[in-house]
């Protein structure tokens, strides 16, 4: 039952948006899984829209569902559209914490939504800092220099 009204919530927030094809219809729901204890995914039927359609909308739909959106991803061969989300904001402002009350050789990269994000640098002997322009590599490569 509350399967059919998360759909039937969704149809009328995709309508609200004008996330509908030539015909009138709507994306179809796949699933909305759990990722982690703070992310979620939701996984839709394109049914004729365009990845643009819903990019174009993703600040629409995040605002109509009280969700904030991390990425959008297209699957072509699926026809299918995948929204990663969750329903707390990232924290923009925190206080790290001592670097004595921190692990011998351990590396902190961060604070997700729920937790400090931490690497053992014995463990990880390779780190990868990609990501788009202003999303703040710049400002972890500072905490890491910081923490070492």
């Amino acid at each position: 039952m509350q399967k059919v009204r998360f759909q039937k919530h969704l149809n009328k927030v995709f309508l609200n948006c004008g996330l509908k094809n030539a015909f009138g219809k709507t994306p179809g729901f796949i699933f909305d899984r759990s990722v982690d204890i703070d992310t979620r995914k939701l996984a839709l039927r394109k049914n004729g829209l365009s990845f643009k359609q819903f990019e174009q909308s993703l600040d629409h739909l995040a605002n109509n569902l009280q969700i904030y959106t991390d990425s959008i991803s297209e699957n072509r061969e699926k026809g299918s559209i995948e929204v990663l989300y969750a329903r707390k904001d990232l924290v923009t402002d925190f206080k790290m914490p001592e670097i004595h009350t921190l692990k011998k050789n351990t590396l902190l990269l961060g604070q997700g939504r729920s937790k400090w994000i931490q690497t053992d640098i014995t463990a990880t002997p390779h780190l990868l800092i990609a990501g788009q322009t202003g999303y703040g590599k710049s400002t972890l490569l500072r905490s890491l220099i910081t923490t070492m």
